[in-house]
């Protein structure tokens, strides 16, 4: 075949079946509206859960932050006599009402005349830890020492350096009595001593005086008490001022004012015989350590009015506040203890302050004291060590 003729049978066959470049159309599939949105859509959704799990990891640290407890330490006292309860619980200052067992002292127009019933409670008791021998609810800031003004050291010296700081100022009426050893206010309506004062001077010999057989009627007084009244009352003849520290330091006479009945109160026997004994025997022996020290001491009465025989008035609870001078500074160590113990409590749960006594025996002491020393003494109540 000649070349002629392929060329013609090739023409005849691209002329029908093949089409121009210009107008060849494309076949490539196209991307539909609905996917398109629907793409938008997921990516929206993931967008939104992430941001969610964001907002709430953040919310879920902050919480964690803000109830995380802090290191605060807050001690509360309880009923048991040598513990007390360490509660681990935080409180935020925005809130009115802080939680755990938190103490806080009243206001004084708030207090009222019960020793035990000082502090009040808010309860929310959480985890607790208990610990032993730690005796009082509430430490003041005041300093424990207190510079001694002249005026206190001549008040002093005016009741023989008996009475620190002179007669403490009340409205009482009462019969002052001097004694060898010490002095007694004596109040005939309640036939009891208001207070006691006394001086012990450090002194290592043993009292070897024998204990007079009875009490003394005290004839400088109205009522003029006898010791029989106390017989077979349930009551002890309690001394205000203690037979064998003063029989040590001042000899057969001063035991015997001791035993005057100017010098007792009705005391229960666990009190008499076991807590205050071992408060006679402390004092005695922070005298001989310090030197000397000066007591003071007396019963506190309430509202209710008991009498013992229809005679004596008997005490709800005594006071006694030790006194120490070092080097020109005067300390304190004041103790209320209630009738109602056991004999089994340890001293130091009684400590108080100067100013807790004066309140519930309406008795102003180291009034010739200045102001300002005044007022951060009688305020000061000691730790658990009590005088070292």
């Amino acid at each position: 075949m000649s070349d002629k003729k392929k060329a013609g049978n090739l023409k005849s066959i691209t002329k029908g079946n093949i089409k121009k470049p210009s107008v060849i159309k494309n076949n490539k599939p196209k991307s539909s509206p609905a996917f398109i949105i629907g793409f938008f859509i997921i990516f929206i959704l993931l967008s939104c859960l992430l941001i969610f799990f964001l907002i709430r990891k953040n919310k879920s640290s902050d919480s964690q932050n803000s109830t995380k407890p802090d290191k605060t330490i807050h001690l509360t006292a309880t009923k048991e006599p040598d513990r007390i309860i360490i509660e681990n619980n935080s409180f935020s200052e925005n809130n009115s009402k802080p939680k755990g067992n938190i103490p806080y002292k009243k206001k004084p127009a708030e207090k009222d005349n019960s020793h035990s019933n000082k502090y009040q409670y808010y309860s929310d008791k959480k985890e607790t830890t208990k610990v032993s021998n730690f005796p009082n609810k509430f430490v003041s800031p005041a300093k424990e020492w207190q510079p001694i003004n002249p005026g206190l050291r001549v008040a002093t010296n005016n009741f023989k350096n008996l009475v620190y700081g002179g007669s403490p100022v009340t409205i009482q009426n009462l019969n002052i009595l001097e004694n060898l050893s010490y002095y007694s206010a004596y109040c005939e309506r309640r036939k009891n001593p208001i207070w006691v004062a006394y001086r012990l001077d450090a002194h290592k010999g043993q009292n070897k005086l024998q204990r007079p057989p009875k009490f003394v009627t005290d004839f400088r007084t109205k009522s003029k008490v006898n010791q029989n009244i106390y017989a077979k009352t349930g009551y002890d003849r309690g001394h205000m001022c203690p037979n064998s520290a003063i029989a040590a330091r001042y000899g057969k006479q001063g035991q015997m004012e001791t035993f005057l009945m100017s010098n007792i109160c009705p005391q229960k026997p666990d009190l008499n015989r076991k807590v205050w004994e071992r408060l006679e025997r402390l004092e005695e022996a922070y005298a001989n350590k310090f030197g000397g020290i000066w007591v003071i001491t007396g019963p506190i009465f309430d509202q209710h009015v008991e009498l013992l025989n229809h005679q004596i008035e008997i005490p709800d609870a005594f006071f006694k506040i030790l006194i120490d001078e070092d080097k020109g500074k005067v300390r304190v160590l004041p103790f209320i203890i209630p009738q109602n113990v056991t004999g089994k409590e340890i001293l130091n749960e009684y400590l108080t302050s100067v100013d807790e006594i004066e309140k519930q025996t309406n008795l102003d002491f180291f009034n010739s004291m200045d102001d300002e020393y005044e007022r951060k003494l009688e305020s000061y109540v000691p730790g658990k060590t009590m005088w070292n």
